[in-house]
């Protein structure tokens, strides 16, 4: 996956600069943040005999969602768009 941490005007100056027509713009980051937050679901999927491994991967896992949430917070945000050539 390829992440671009713009902002919406140079967005808007890639699409323009590309040719494309900007239809509409959905900032869903609100949703994103609630999926985030429900991360500890996924935690059924590891095994339960509590090894090592897990545990980090866990931790791993619950920095890596917590700093995401902290950057849609503070810094970024998740929009859709939708346009045509």
């Amino acid at each position: 996956m390829n992440f671009h941490h713009w902002t919406l005007p140079q967005y808007q100056t890639a699409f323009n600069r590309s040719h494309l027509k900007l239809l509409s713009n959905d900032d869903v980051t609100d949703n994103v943040i609630k999926g985030f937050k429900m991360y500890k679901k996924y935690f059924d999927q590891f095994s339960k005999n509590g090894s090592f491994q897990d545990s980090l991967l866990k931790l791993f896992f619950t920095i890596n969602v917590k700093l995401n949430i902290r950057l849609l917070k503070k810094k970024r945000s998740y929009n859709i768009f939708f346009g045509e050539k």
